[in-house]
């Protein structure tokens, strides 16, 4: 769940999809029926998935693995080579048809239905061409090539199903996040108009933060020090190494490491950056709890979201402020032209003339 989480899938993410989606497989290798030399199985189901929900590098690395262990599994048996080929090539036709897949809203589960039949109809191709004795191979496929197209496509569907249903819990779960995001903000707006000079301010706002989220930790920060936090006697300390290369870098950093020692055990801390004008002015931290079902993605994208809105409003509440001083100064140069010291000598001007140019 944590891997299908990702939005943006790296290398190493869709490295971790093609294990679980090959082990899947490789599963389906041992569950499978012994008949007539061969084993009849589910493979095409994980191994398609793999392809259609993980991206290339997924299926082709699940159809590979699970491949060659089907290869090494009964390398003795007539199909060991050609239902090895057809497991990778399974991956590899998942992979091709993955982007297409990702786009289609209409008659889903009918493209699953013509993408299993596609794949149970090259690995009868591969084993009539590759499986000796080929009568052997012939008679094999009469058999078991009509309910292994019913199966495994009713299968997929079911697959690919429950699959849709766990993304939609997670889009309703991202929302939820940002819905937080926003009302957390909306809460914290009176506070962070005073911008970041007003510490007790900042210690309200990441109160709120903290009882809202039930976080362990929150802290804003500038780029030097911490200037307020709530859960524990951060201010005053220098910015952590993590936050600082948060406000370097302009993006959210995670740690898991307890590279901040304040932070308690049992938890991973965020930094997401507080810029004005294109430049960082400070950080936003979290510390949040991990847990065996936690899924820190989530956590992540809500301090960015909130280090968005909070910067947006640290950056309106500074704005205030300036107009406010120039307010002042606008006042001050008025009130110094009606200075009495100036009125006085115009008064004595005036004096002046009436002796020497009343006219004037």
């Amino acid at each position: 769940r944590t891997a299908l989480k990702q939005q943006d899938r790296s290398v190493p993410n869709q490295l971790l999809l093609g294990l679980i989606f090959g082990l899947l497989s490789i599963a389906s290798t041992y569950t499978g029926l012994n008949f007539q030399g061969a084993i009849v199985n589910t493979r095409t189901i994980s191994t398609l998935a793999a392809g259609l929900v993980g991206g290339p590098l997924t299926g082709v690395s699940a159809g590979v693995l699970s491949g060659l262990h089907r290869y090494c599994y009964a390398p003795g048996g007539f199909t060991a080579l050609s239902c090895g080929l057809g497991t990778a090539s399974f991956g590899v036709l998942g992979a091709v048809c993955h982007r297409w897949f990702s786009v289609l809203t209409a008659r889903r589960n009918w493209a699953l239905v013509g993408l299993t039949l596609a794949a149970e109809l090259l690995q009868c191709a591969l084993i009539l061409a590759l499986s000796r004795p080929f009568e052997a191979a012939v008679a094999l496929e009469k058999a078991i090539l009509l309910p292994k197209i019913v199966v495994n496509s009713l299968g997929l569907v079911a697959f690919m199903a429950t699959l849709d249903r766990l993304n939609r819990s997670l889009t309703i779960e991202l929302v939820e996040q940002q819905a937080m995001a926003l009302f957390i903000a909306q809460t914290c707006l009176p506070y962070l108009r005073e911008g970041l000079g007003s510490r007790s301010a900042l210690r309200q706002a990441v109160e709120i933060v903290r009882g809202k989220l039930s976080a362990v930790q929150v802290a804003i920060t500038d780029l030097e020090e911490v200037l307020a936090a709530s859960g524990g006697e951060l201010t005053g300390q220098p910015l952590p190494p993590f936050a600082r290369q948060a406000a370097e870098e302009k993006r959210p950093v995670v740690i898991q490491d307890g590279s901040w020692p304040l932070r308690p055990s049992g938890a991973a801390s965020i930094a997401a950056p507080l810029v004005w004008d294109e430049r960082a002015v400070g950080t936003l931290i979290l510390a949040v709890r991990l847990g065996p079902n936690l899924i820190l993605e989530a956590e992540r994208r809500t301090a960015e979201s909130l280090a968005q809105l909070f910067s947006s409003m640290l950056e309106l509440g500074e704005l205030q402020h300036q107009v406010e001083l120039r307010q002042q100064a606008e006042l001050k140069a008025l009130q110094s032209q009606i200075n009495p010291h100036f009125l006085f000598n115009a008064l004595n001007t005036i004096s002046a003339l009436c002796l020497t140019d009343p006219n004037r």
